[in-house]
């Protein structure tokens, strides 16, 4: 067992087993939330609120260009660092658009397990966030100062 340890290949392979874990987790949450929810239940402000997060990860696909997206934490080498658009305003619109379209899901009806399993969904995001922003350090130099100055999920306050 120690040998497994100590070699480099089996440690990629757990760490890429673990951001499986995170993307099927992500996606399980993601599909659980929604296809309990009834939406037509949806009051103007939670349709308003499902379309402000569809129009931000929309945004933010358009701005990387849909040939970049990818749902695993990774960062190809062809990839450039965007900070315009909403992007400008936080580091991980994607999942921003994410969390805020679930959230009036979780309140139609609401039941304590589907606000459970999208607070599940925030540790599982911010997860990922971490392990993608380690990546964008050592491969982009100024992602430190783009870090220090754009939130992560919301603007002006995390």
């Amino acid at each position: 067992i120690s040998e497994w340890w100590d070699d480099e290949d089996a440690v990629n392979y757990d760490a890429n087993s673990l951001l499986l874990l995170l993307v099927g987790m992500q996606i399980a949450a993601s599909a659980a939330i929604v296809l309990t929810s009834r939406f037509v239940d949806f009051t103007p402000v939670k349709a308003g609120t499902a379309a402000a997060g569809v129009g931000l990860w929309g945004w933010a696909i358009l701005k990387m260009k849909l040939s970049r997206v990818s749902i695993r934490p990774e960062v190809s080498v062809q990839a450039e660092l965007i900070t315009t658009g909403p992007f400008r305003w936080v580091r991980h619109p994607m999942y921003s658009g994410l969390v805020l379209f679930l959230l009036p899901c979780v309140f139609s009806p609401f039941h304590m397990w589907r606000l459970l399993l999208w607070l599940g969904l925030l540790g599982v995001l911010v997860t990922k966030a971490s392990v993608e922003e380690r990546l964008l350090a050592e491969q982009f130099p100024g992602y430190s100062d783009y870090r220090r100055r754009t939130k992560r999920f919301v603007p002006f306050l995390l």
